[in-house]
């Protein structure tokens, strides 16, 4: 199956780094609140940087984590796998926290649950 492709479905109302939200192909769209988005953050975070999870700072910048770009995009496809939906990479750049970034993903999340 190709994960790049996207289903021909509406896409939420709300840029996310340039894109939209989109349903992946063979991955059901699942509604998340921005407090599981975040605490999703907070455990890949510490699980990547080798941390305990309250020592990830919600309010940090992403380029605080000392992440590279490799791991970075990694960490983006599971986001995409858990959410089930296509999430712009460049959303980092727009909503920089964990917290900002977990409430816009959720206001889409949101959007598109209703919409579907």
């Amino acid at each position: 199956m190709n994960f790049d492709e996207k289903a021909d479905l509406p896409e939420a109302d709300g840029p996310i780094g340039g894109g939209r939200l989109q349903r992946r192909v063979g991955h059901p769209h699942q509604w998340r609140s921005a407090a599981e988005i975040q605490q999703w953050f907070v455990d890949s975070l510490a699980r990547i940087t080798d941390s305990p999870p309250e020592e990830i700072d919600v309010n940090a910048p992403f380029e605080s984590f000392g992440l590279d770009s490799v791991t970075a995009v990694g960490l983006t496809g599971e986001l995409e796998e858990w959410l089930g939906c296509t999430v712009d990479p460049m959303a980092v750049y727009d909503y920089p926290t964990i917290q900002a970034l977990a409430g816009h993903l959720a206001e889409l999340s949101a959007a598109k649950e209703s919409s579907s």
